[in-house]
């Protein structure tokens, strides 16, 4: 199973404190604070711990942020040969602050540099993929935002499988990007609050612009499945969720996972939901992504 990934190499300052929110003149001293892949990060190495083979395309900065995100995929199993660092760039860079009562809160900026082009490789790679994947945090990153369009559609052109993300900020883009990376994916992976960002009152009117299945994350409740098929919902596990950050990414490479090994729609979901709900019991991000034990543990429960 080979799958790529478009863009949104993010470097995630992971800090967990006692009690958030933090106030001012009152110290806390952090249980931890270190630098773990995030955005597509989560995403690749959940999938690399599945068994998938996982390739990233994109830019990292020329910083210490971007080589250590680097070295971090690559002691994961991540195929880094087609990232980037171009020279004086910075890499995005998100704050990721978690208290011991499961609340989160995230603050970042986007990456700098001149514009990435598509490039030879990028189409090489894209063309052996048994999946490629993006996200909409790649087309707000605005030096990746043409190459991440050009490598969806070139993608689409060969009959690739898409999947895409759209994120919390899709709402941001201008309407012409909406409207082409929607007509350019198959599968469409968002939380319910996302789905009036689309420019859709209901969630199935995504279906007649471009999209052939939408599956809608819903937290603890599991998830939706929307097709031309009908609707299958698939409820979550009963867990704790000490940190829902990168939960939506994991689930997202679970049900790759389970698309690519021709399960059939329920226990997609209910693989996804058991990934999604592993990764909530744990605190911080990128190689905090489940092991196949852990998720089986979920679903023997």
């Amino acid at each position: 199973m080979r799958v790529v990934t478009v863009g949104d190499l993010v470097a995630d300052i992971v800090v967990a404190v006692p009690l958030l929110p933090l106030q001012i003149g009152q110290y806390q001293e952090a249980h931890a604070i270190r630098i773990e892949p995030g955005g597509a990060g989560n995403f690749l190495i959940a999938g690399a711990r599945l068994g998938m083979q996982m390739i990233s395309i994109g830019a990292l900065g020329d910083d210490a942020f971007g080589h250590e995100v680097a070295a971090i995929f690559r002691a994961e199993g991540i195929d880094t040969a087609l990232i980037t660092h171009p020279p004086g760039t910075s890499t995005t860079a998100v704050i990721v602050l978690n208290d011991d009562h499961g609340h989160t809160i995230m603050t970042g900026m986007f990456s700098d540099g001149p514009e990435i082009d598509f490039l030879p490789e990028w189409a090489a790679a894209l063309a052996s993929a048994d999946a490629i994947f993006a996200f909409g945090y790649s087309l707000r990153e605005g030096r990746m935002r043409t190459a991440v369009l050009d490598s969806l559609e070139y993608g689409r052109s060969l009959g690739r499988p898409i999947l895409f993300d759209p994120g919390p900020e899709f709402d941001q883009l201008a309407a012409d990007v909406r409207k082409r990376v929607l007509a350019s994916c198959d599968v469409i992976l968002l939380t319910e609050a996302e789905v009036p960002l689309t420019g859709m009152a209901e969630a199935a009117e995504l279906l007649q612009h471009g999209p052939q299945t939408e599956v809608v994350k819903r937290g603890e409740a599991g998830c939706r499945i929307i097709s031309a098929a009908g609707v299958l919902d698939m409820p979550g596990f009963p867990v704790v969720a000490r940190d829902t950050a990168g939960a939506g990414d994991c689930f997202a490479a679970a049900f790759i996972f389970g698309m690519l090994s021709n399960w059939q729609p329920p226990q997609i979901a209910r693989f996804a939901n058991a990934m999604g709900a592993a990764m909530v019991q744990k605190r911080g991000t990128g190689r905090q992504a489940p092991y196949p034990a852990e998720i089986s543990a979920i679903l023997g429960e």
